[in-house]
Formats: structure tokens, C-alpha cells, sequence
């Protein structure tokens, strides 16, 4: 099994707010300083910012036969619901077994556990090193780690007081500041990452028309492909084979890698030179060079302000002075952008890509433009006009004085279409006054004419039969 160690780095926490806070009993938190228990989130579960959770502890029985802690089946655990309908989501605490860190996150989750903390063997958490390989993708609840010294006053007070109910709040949130820092780990031609910047551009323009301090850099992540030969490497690889990408491209034709490589200084100049300009150039680029099937060298260049700009970035960052030299003459000398964003990817512990980075927190929700906003809002520490006005958008515009006028509208025809009704049913029973004796009249003269016609035919028939009889008679 492959193993991908998964090490926090102890500065990023400075960005985040990570705590455990004994709700109740009092007799319990008050037992540790400022209520709050230091904790370590490990990348099981993928908790993103913002996540809360509120429930009540379990801890294993002391009658169980479990001896290796949760390294072994557990008993299964129920959500509570509570009187006003709400619930407690159960939290196991057990103490680290003789397993790994995978197997006891498997047990714990397998127990019906919404969230599992586990006992370090030792009081230092910023250094626990997780191992992340693709079965732990299976653990889908979140998995905590708190010291020893803390965990042992826990676990105390629970077989001191078995009938006691704990009551924990348990926060992951970054720390607000006037600055929100964000960056996008990628690599070039990734549809997922440059849809995300196509839908997060209309977002960024509002920080920028609010003057908000949002900062975005792009950093274009290379690999390092030591089983290539030298003849792929010549087609694939730059500064001698040490920064090298597939050369591929999502709906197109087989492409250098080494090409593709350019294309990515070309994009990360852009956004680092011109700034705003690059979500602009960016939307261009998925629409029209990669989706579109267009690609070219330098395609969407016409979108940019400065191609002199860009180009010394490019030229620059080779170390190369004369401009007018083909670029591909520098692809055997180091290059600082590709040096410097590697070693900023593994300080950050960058195992897969797109990735992104907000004020220091590796971002695990889903890449979705709108949840990405809402967490850089959470990350202001004062109240920024342009998360208001995604409030108002998210409310379809309408606000109380859009109420105010759809409702007079909708009165004012309702009072026009009584009006025309009104007038219509009084003249229709005008016209039906009228019509009616007419027609009544017309039926009479009728009738009388035909009793009059009928008198004068009766007449005649009974004269001719006189006539004829008197002659018989005769």
C-alpha cells in the first residue's frame, strides 16, 4: 500500500481557530483553561472551514471486552434526539491503541459515531504525522486528536460520574483578519480549477469594487518525472529535466509538455503582473482556448493589457536579459517562479491538485465559486458591503421596497380589471334591455299575422263547398 504521509505544518494554525469546548457539566471545563481543549484535525473526514458540530460524549464501557481500545469492532451508537426535537450527535472519545490512526478512524466511524476524538499516547498534537492513502477516501467523519494530559481528565470524569451527560462544542474557522489571503494551486489546462475561476470572477470584481484587501496569486505546480527517458524528457522537461508536465491537454491534440510548461509562466505572469486583469484573461481562456478547442501559443493574449510586462516576467524568471532571444533558447537554465512554487507546495504539503489555500487553511469543500465566497466573507474581521450585497443577490434582488411596489402594481390591476369588468357586464345588460322587447314584438306581429292568414284560408275553403252543395240541393 502506498503511503502518503500527511504532516500539518505547526504556522498554518496560526490562521485558524481549532478548539474543543466542554459545554457542560461546569464541574468538568472548568478543569481546563478558558474552557477550551486544544485539538488537532486530522485530514480524515476533510472538515472545512466554517464546520461546527455540538453533541454529547461516549466513551467505551467499562464492562467491554474490548481491550485494544477501537482497534476492534465497536458497539454501535444512536443520535440522541432531545426534548425540543433537536439533536445531540454522538462523539466517541477513546484512548490511541496499539493500531493506526486509519484503522481506529474505520471503527469509530463503523460504531455510528458522528465524530470520533481520539486520546493522543503523548501531549504533543502539532506534530502527528496521518497516514493518507486511498482507503482513508472510505472515512467520511470527521476524526480529532487531543493530548494526553487533557484527554486523562476527561476519561476521569467519566468513570467518576457515569450518569453525568458531556456536552462538547467542537469548531474548525479561520481567524478573521482585514486581510483575507488566497491561493490556487493548479496546474495548466485543469478544466476544474479554470471553471472555478470563470464562475469566482463576478465574486472577485465585487471585493475589488468594495476595495476589500483580498489578495489572489495562481501558482502553476510542475512534476518531477525521474522515470522519462531523455528523449521525452527533451519534449516534456525544462532546466534539465526538473520541472516537466504530461504533454497533454483536455480536448485537444498531444501537446510538449515543455510547451504547455511556458503556457503556465505565461498565466501565473499575468495574474502576478497585471492582477485583476487575469480573471478577465482567464474567462477568455476557458471559453474560447481550451473548451473551444483553440489553443495556441500565448492564446488569449489579446485580453491583456501588457504583453511587455508578462514577457520580462517570463524572460526574468530564467534568468535571461536579452528579450529578443527565443525563450526556448533559456529551457536549460533554472527557472525562480517553477523553484519558488514548488517549494512553497511542499511547505504547504501539497499532495494533489487543484488546491486551495485561504489566509493559510487548506480549503477542503467542495470547488464551488459560491462556497468559496462565503468562506473568504467569514475570514473578514468587519462587516464587508460586498458579502452584503451577495446577501441581497442571494435573496433573487428583491428587497422590502420591490415587495412594496410588486403589491401596488398587482392592486392597481386588479382595480383596472374591476373597472373594465364593471363596464362591460352594465353594457351588455343595457344591450340585452333593448334587444329583448324588440325581439318580443317581432314574436307577436307574427303570431297575429299567421292567425290572420290562417282565418282568411279557412274562409276560403268553406265558400267554394256552399256553392256546391246549394247546386246538389237543386
Amino acid at each position: 500500500m502506498n503511503i502518503i504521509y500527511f504532516l500539518i505544518i505547526s504556522n498554518l494554525l496560526y490562521f485558524s481557530k481549532e478548539r474543543l469546548i466542554i459545554d457542560s457539566p461546569n464541574q468538568l471545563s472548568q478543569q481546563f483553561n478558558e474552557k477550551e481543549i486544544p485539538i488537532f484535525f486530522t485530514n480524515y473526514g476533510r472538515a472545512s472551514l466554517g464546520f461546527k458540530i455540538r453533541g454529547k460524549l461516549y466513551t467505551l464501557n467499562k464492562t467491554s471486552k474490548i481491550k485494544n481500545y477501537s482497534c476492534s469492532p465497536l458497539p454501535e451508537i444512536n443520535i440522541i434526539s432531545k426534548p425540543d426535537g433537536s439533536f445531540l450527535y454522538p462523539i466517541l472519545i477513546i484512548s490511541k491503541g496499539e493500531c493506526s490512526y486509519h484503522d481506529m478512524a474505520i471503527n469509530i466511524q463503523k460504531s455510528g459515531a458522528y465524530m470520533g476524538i481520539i486520546i493522543n499516547d503523548n501531549n504533543d498534537i502539532n506534530n502527528i504525522i496521518i497516514d493518507d492513502d486511498e482507503e482513508s477516501k472510505g472515512i467520511f467523519i470527521q476524526i480529532i486528536i487531543i493530548g494526553k494530559n487533557n484527554g486523562e481528565k476527561i476519561m476521569k470524569f467519566i468513570e467518576d460520574n457515569e450518569k453525568e451527560d458531556i456536552i462538547i462544542d467542537v469548531e474548525y474557522s479561520m481567524i478573521k483578519s482585514n486581510v483575507v489571503n488566497i491561493e490556487f494551486f493548479m496546474q495548466f489546462g485543469d478544466e476544474e480549477i479554470y471553471f472555478l475561476l470563470h464562475e469566482f470572477k463576478k465574486y472577485y470584481k465585487k471585493f475589488k469594487k468594495n476595495n476589500s484587501k483580498l489578495n489572489v496569486s495562481t501558482i502553476f505546480i510542475t512534476n518531477e518525472l525521474s522515470d522519462l527517458n531523455e528523449k521525452e524528457k527533451e519534449k516534456n522537461c525544462i532546466s534539465k529535466g526538473k520541472y516537466c508536465l504530461n504533454g497533454n491537454l483536455p480536448k485537444n491534440k498531444l501537446i510538449e509538455g515543455k510547451k504547455l510548461i511556458l503556457e503556465s509562466l505565461f498565466h501565473q505572469c499575468i495574474s502576478s503582473e497585471l492582477g485583476i486583469e487575469f480573471f478577465n484573461f482567464a474567462d477568455y481562456f476557458y471559453e474560447e482556448c481550451l473548451y473551444e478547442k483553440k489553443f495556441k501559443k500565448f492564446c488569449g493574449k489579446k485580453k491583456i493589457s501588457s504583453m511587455k510586462k508578462v514577457n520580462n516576467c517570463i524572460y526574468n524568471s530564467f534568468n535571461a536579459n536579452d528579450n529578443s532571444i527565443d525563450i526556448e533558447k533559456y529551457f536549460n537554465n533554472e527557472n525562480k517562479i517553477l523553484e519558488n512554487n514548488r517549494l512553497i507546495q511542499k511547505k504547504n504539503n501539497i499532495k494533489s491538485l487543484p488546491t486551495i489555500i485561504i489566509n493559510g487553511i487548506i480549503y477542503n469543500d467542495e470547488l464551488n465559486a459560491n462556497n468559496l465566497f462565503n468562506i473568504i466573507c467569514s475570514g473578514f474581521n468587519y462587516k464587508n458591503s460586498a458579502c452584503k450585497i451577495k446577501k441581497q443577490e442571494n435573496k433573487d434582488n428583491i428587497t422590502l421596497f420591490d415587495i412594496i411596489i410588486i403589491v401596488v402594481v398587482v392592486l392597481i390591476l386588479n382595480c383596472l380589471i374591476y373597472i373594465l369588468c364593471k363596464k362591460y357586464v352594465v353594457k351588455r345588460l343595457k344591450n340585452k334591455l333593448i334587444e329583448e322587447p324588440a325581439k318580443l314584438g317581432g314574436k307577436v306581429n307574427t303570431v297575429v299575422s299567421s292567425y290572420f292568414n290562417l282565418n282568411e284560408l279557412d274562409s276560403k275553403t268553406i265558400e267554394p263547398n256552399i256553392i256546391d252543395n246549394s247546386i246538389i240541393n237543386n
